[in-house]
């Protein structure tokens, strides 16, 4: 059985986001998801799926939650996830996205949107992607400091899937 377990980073870094339902239409939700992205340090944009197929992964799962990460009436990253289809051992949330427009805000932003997951949403595990973009050299690796800030709150690689054709 998974044990829950909230992570904090230290007091002294701590920037806590208030995460608050996106704020949009269905029916501009894409647009919406499309603009944020126009927003975000390139690496964080290039280490999620592209918006169309976040929108296809959330509209595979359950109980799709598309959430800004808020501090002060502005708004600093967006985070989607939903509970994993299939997932028989339990209630698996899965964050499909996850950006802030900084690096600087990503650590305590991901901590905010972990805290928020085991705090609101029944749920034995969490489980989160990031994309491997192409190096200078021809290589494709996933962001060194987004890869450490995942894994400094808790997340382990179990396996890895790219897609020749597209590169993801």
């Amino acid at each position: 059985m998974s044990q829950k377990k909230s992570i904090m980073v230290s007091q002294t870094e701590i920037e806590e986001f208030q995460l608050e339902p996106l704020n949009t239409t269905y029916a501009m939700l894409l647009d919406t998801i499309k603009g944020f992205y126009q927003k975000v340090d390139p690496v964080i944009a290039q280490s999620n799926h592209e918006p169309t197929r976040v929108q296809e992964l959330m509209e595979d799962g359950y109980e799709q939650r598309y959430m800004s990460l808020v501090k002060d009436g502005k708004i600093y990253g967006l985070v989607c996830f939903n509970y994993e289809r299939g997932f028989v051992a339990g209630h698996r949330c899965y964050i499909r996205h996850f950006s802030t427009i900084s690096m600087a805000h990503f650590k305590n932003g991901l901590n905010s949107v972990v805290n928020y997951i085991w705090r609101e949403v029944l749920c034995d595990d969490i489980r989160a992607e990031i994309i491997h973009i192409q190096n200078e050299d021809g290589t494709k690796k996933a962001n060194a400091d987004i890869k450490q800030t995942f894994k400094e709150l808790g997340f382990r690689w179990k396996t890895l899937t790219n897609n020749p054709s597209t590169g993801t």
